[in-house]
């Protein structure tokens, strides 16, 4: 476990794609994009690493988009065990997640 299971970060990258749920503000793609871009400038100053990859944002709805469908189903699951105390659709997804936690707190 502990290594980078995408085995990639953002840096070393050409190109981002960043495909978020449409929530029916468009403008919500210009402020997005324009605060990765400080994110990416205040990271730039603080280590002295420069990042030439491109950002591209795409929103989508979670039926056009798989990956989308999938987060909104994990979220969705994780939701109903805090709101309402009901597991049994985090318990389906119960070891993916523990697997993912184990990752981030060994990095």
């Amino acid at each position: 476990m502990g290594a980078n299971p995408l085995n990639y970060t953002f840096d070393s990258l050409e190109d981002n794609l960043i495909v978020f749920s449409q929530r029916g503000n468009k403008e919500l793609n210009a402020t997005f994009l324009s605060a990765l871009e400080t994110a990416r400038e205040n990271f730039e100053k603080r280590t002295g690493i420069k990042t030439y990859s491109t950002i591209n944002i795409r929103t989508d709805s979670p039926h056009n988009d798989a990956c989308l469908h999938i987060i909104d189903y994990y979220l969705w699951a994780i939701y109903r065990l805090f709101a309402n105390q009901e597991d049994r659709y985090f318990e389906l997804l119960k070891a993916d997640l523990n697997w993912l936690w184990i990752w981030m707190i060994q990095e």
